[in-house]
């Protein structure tokens, strides 16, 4: 998923730093996911359009992305957030993250096998096979 940051920061710099910005400049504020909702789905939309493997992730690991946010929004608000988001959805997360892993070696497979079939027939056309 590294890889995918990277290209997240790379194609979608002004969206990510426009989201950030709005996160630090509210965390005072009650509800700082909700003032930052319009830059998270800019975001998110540039981030689908411009790594495939986010758009697959966000397709095959929907339910699990939909539980660990529910997980974070049912334990943020506490006192003690940060044992209660690392007690009760750590478990969550582990899901999710297995479902990523998952997604990501199906698409680097996949993605291998075109580039091989492409400069295979790259190689035929120029040999005349």
């Amino acid at each position: 998923m590294e890889e995918s940051m990277e290209l997240v920061a790379a194609k979608c710099g002004k969206q990510l730093n426009e989201y950030q910005r709005c996160i630090l400049s509210s965390r005072s504020d009650s509800n700082p996911a909700a003032k930052c909702a319009l830059y998270q789905r800019a975001l998110a939309q540039c981030s689908a359009e411009a790594v495939p493997l986010i758009a697959a992730t966000k397709r095959h690991c929907s339910a699990q992305i939909r539980a660990y946010d529910a997980c974070l929004q049912a334990h943020v608000s506490r006192d003690d957030a940060a044992d209660a988001l690392q007690k009760e959805c750590s478990g969550v997360l582990r899901e999710l993250w297995r479902c990523t892993e998952m997604v990501k070696t199906r698409y680097q497979s996949e993605k291998y096998s075109t580039e091989g079939e492409e400069a295979r027939a790259q190689a035929e056309k120029v040999l005349g096979i």
